[in-house]
């Protein structure tokens, strides 16, 4: 079975917005999204993609168990029989 890949996007615009920078009103706009997409693919590293597999499987894992998960009920003890010598 062949599975598709997606694309993942990123707004300039809002993630510049966070710092405070309107790239619509900068001379430079252009040259901020090609070097913060250059920076981000070198972010991408091995251990980043292999921390996004465990993630994706334990995220698969938490919730197949949260679906069949059942509560179990715990009596608690009381008084029982003590030994004495």
């Amino acid at each position: 079975m062949k599975t598709q890949h997606q694309t993942i996007e990123i707004d300039a615009r809002a993630a510049f917005k966070r710092i405070g920078v309107n790239l619509d009103d900068s001379p430079i706009a252009g040259q901020c999204v090609d070097c913060l997409h250059e920076l981000l693919n070198r972010l991408i590293t091995t251990d980043l993609l292999i921390a996004s597999l465990s993630g994706a499987a334990n995220h698969k894992k938490a919730r197949r168990s949260k679906q069949g998960a059942v509560p179990s009920q715990v009596e608690p003890k009381t008084g029982g029989a003590t030994h004495e010598a």
